[in-house]
């Protein structure tokens, strides 16, 4: 399977799963979700703080409640994804959380179709018959 799949950020605050914790791919959606979809500032803990597109910038308490997770098994998860390469969790700033920038985050929110992805004629209804019939 390849191509991707845009998700609304709201689908997370859906009441039907409040209370129910993430798993570590529901967390890791919720993470490409949090993320800048174009470069801007967010106010963190009272303090304004520049992001680029990619980067979240929110505290392990933040997460663990959001996910029903432990600050500890945050923790854990964020430096898995790091040691996978899927994301780079920069210095922290102080009393400010950690600029966490999701490695390719272009490839999973890209504003133009995958490479292949749509071929010619099945942006019409023709097209999408023709593909259905294939």
């Amino acid at each position: 399977m390849s191509g991707y799949f845009k998700k609304y950020r709201s689908s997370f605050d859906h009441p039907f799963f409040d209370g129910e914790p993430y798993c570590r791919r529901a967390a890791w959606d919720w993470m490409i979700g949090r993320a800048m979809y174009k470069d801007g500032s967010k106010r963190v803990s009272g303090a304004m703080v520049a992001l680029a597109r990619g980067q979240l910038c929110d505290s392990t308490e933040h997460m663990a409640t959001t996910w029903g997770w432990t600050r500890k098994k945050v923790r854990t998860f964020l430096i898995q994804l790091a040691d996978q390469g899927m994301v780079e969790i920069g210095p922290s700033q102080g009393r400010l959380p950690s600029i966490i920038t999701i490695s390719n985050y272009d490839k999973f929110q890209s504003d133009g179709p995958d490479e292949g992805q749509l071929k010619a004629g099945y942006g019409t209804v023709e097209g999408q018959l023709r593909a259905t019939i294939e």
